[in-house]
């Protein structure tokens, strides 16, 4: 159960960034929703984790080597690589303007980006125990703020399409961050975490849904948490949840390119150096306009190339199973 708790908080840390955070994202996906949507996506998410978990428990490291016989690999590693490198850079641009803007300190980014380096050079360990603290204080602000704040009433529209590309749009990052921590998971493990991530999530995207919808603006969670005098409180949650997204594409991005774990700090500091240049030409919001739209598709299109690959390793019998589905 513990260590079910544990890969929960990695893969919630993970797909909660600015967007959500802000309430950004929310908004945007279920600003005209019934509250059942929000709901259902968050459920969503928890499937995509245990499914992530149960793939890489039953094949292992032997994934790669099967996926390695063909273009599906270059595929997988490309579109990651992608995924992650955007997500750290809109991560890395976004922190210091976030930071700027709630509590009016600037020139805090190379701190942020030195302790995601040295979190992510040092691998899935160290992820575990700072998610395992961070996931829980957003939580409980979330609470807080939902409790204090205007709520807006949960009625809306059905349109659980929205859930779905929600979910798509988060679920890209995630996928090689579990999989590969799936590889020492127990069925009971995967169980828990998955449960674990569909309550948590369905509960944190449903109280912000209610409290965005009444507030609105370009960072409506915290525009309603500083009505009622909680604005250091959004601000402690956008900043954890923007700083353990960031750590997650970092240790991502770094993994394809350096997949040895002695070397990762060559692989961390070799993606700083490499979002540095896109960094210089957009903006924060031009970054999260113009290319989590991409993300978007990529998460689609992997979890199908990923999904035909099972089915078919299932069919013809070739690799093993290690947990009892």
């Amino acid at each position: 159960m513990k260590e079910g708790l544990k890969c929960a908080a990695v893969f919630i840390g993970t797909v909660i960034g600015a967007g959500f955070a802000t309430g950004q994202e929310v908004l945007l996906y279920f600003g005209r929703s019934s509250i059942a949507v929000p709901i259902f996506s968050g459920i969503l998410l928890g499937l995509f984790n245990a499914y992530f978990l149960a793939i890489g428990a039953k094949f292992n490291d032997r994934i790669n080597e099967h996926m390695l016989q063909n273009k599906a690999k270059a595929l997988y590693d490309v579109c990651m690589f992608i995924c992650a490198y955007i997500t750290f850079i809109a991560m890395f641009s976004g922190v210091e303007t976030l930071f700027v803007k709630i509590f009016d300190i600037k020139y805090t980014s190379v701190a942020w980006v030195v302790a995601a380096g040295f979190i992510a050079a040092n691998g899935l360990r160290f992820m575990k125990g700072l998610n395992s603290l961070a996931v829980p204080v957003i939580l409980l602000l979330t609470v807080v703020i939902f409790v204090y704040s205007d709520k807006e009433k949960a009625s809306g529209a059905y349109n659980f399409f929205n859930g779905i590309t929600y979910a798509a749009m988060n679920v890209m990052l995630s996928m090689g961050v579990m999989i590969r921590l799936g590889k020492t998971a127990t069925k009971k493990t995967i169980w828990a975490s998955g449960c674990a991530t569909a309550v948590v999530m369905a509960t944190m995207l449903a109280l912000i849904t209610l409290v965005v919808k009444k507030s609105g603006g370009e960072m409506p969670v915290y525009v309603a948490a500083d009505k009622v005098g909680l604005k250091y409180a959004a601000g402690a949650v956008i900043l954890l949840s923007v700083f353990t997204t960031m750590v997650s594409a970092l240790e991502t991005a770094a993994e394809i390119i350096v997949p040895d774990e002695k070397k990762k700090t060559a692989g961390v500091v070799f993606v700083t150096l490499l979002s540095l240049p896109i960094q210089a030409l957009f903006s924060f919001e031009d970054i999260v306009d113009y290319y989590y739209p991409v993300v978007s598709g990529m998460g689609i299109l992997i979890v199908i190339v990923l999904s035909v690959f099972v089915i078919f390793k299932k069919r013809d019998g070739k690799i093993k199973k290690s947990v009892d589905f």
